[in-house]
């Protein structure tokens, strides 16, 4: 599956990607396995930003959805298995044509085909 974007933690570390198919991957550096995996979007993701920590990602996708991730370290591993965290939903917002994703702290802003630019606002939960 092509990949779309990749991000890197501040840290080198972990490595984040997205594929055309919609698929968030999170890759450890060191010893180049895959870590965790999950289907982020319906269809192509548009823009992805990771937090300089790494335990956050916001991805924007062709659905219209712009998605915040945390990317947590699993309470148990697998024996045998290398996949050591897993991604969960935190929050999602319907943003329109939403071309580009950055942190900044925690705060997330978004850059859209139309060239404006807005700070994200999510839902309370």
């Amino acid at each position: 599956e092509p990949i779309q974007q990749l991000g890197l933690d501040q840290s080198g570390a972990a490595l984040f990607l997205t594929t055309q198919a919609g698929v968030l991957e999170h890759w450890q550096v060191r010893g180049l396995y895959l870590a965790a995996s999950v289907v982020a979007h319906q269809g192509l993701v548009y823009a992805m930003s990771v937090r300089s920590d790494g335990r956050e990602v916001v991805t924007a996708g062709r659905d219209g959805l712009v998605r915040r991730w945390s990317a947590l370290p699993l309470a148990a591993k697998v024996p045998g298995q290398k996949r050591n965290s897993e991604f969960k939903l935190l929050s999602e917002i319907a943003l329109s044509n939403v071309s580009a994703l950055a942190y900044l702290g925690s705060d997330v802003y978004a850059g859209d085909s139309l060239g404006n630019l807005q700070r994200v606002v999510w839902p309370v939960q």
